[in-house]
């Protein structure tokens, strides 16, 4: 069997866990962006909550959606490689935007 192409693969994971699927109330596009904004801003544990919330989050689901999303992620590599990538180019983005927050 061989493996399927690197572009083949991040469109199957993009149909599989694009904007449709939601774990606890949270998309992956949101979870990736939240998840980039609080490493570049450096958000404390305590303000993560408002930082989703202010993406569509629903109130008080960050904590639950992220552990939701890495449980979900140590099954499938694809997410793994989707998540990773995306969050590189999400934090190179932000940096640009700030530099400032190096």
């Amino acid at each position: 069997m061989t493996e399927a192409a690197p572009a083949i693969r991040i469109a199957a994971v993009t149909k599989r866990y694009g904007r449709t699927l939601a774990l606890d109330g949270v998309s992956f596009d949101v979870w990736l962006e939240a998840t980039a904004q609080i490493a570049h801003r450096r958000i404390p544990e305590d303000g993560r909550d408002a930082v989703a919330e202010s993406l569509g989050a629903p109130a008080g689901s960050w904590a639950a959606a992220e552990a939701a999303w890495r449980a979900r992620q140590s099954h499938d590599p694809r997410l793994v490689e989707r998540f990773s990538s995306n969050l590189v180019h999400r934090l190179g983005d932000l940096q640009r935007e700030n530099p400032s927050r190096a």
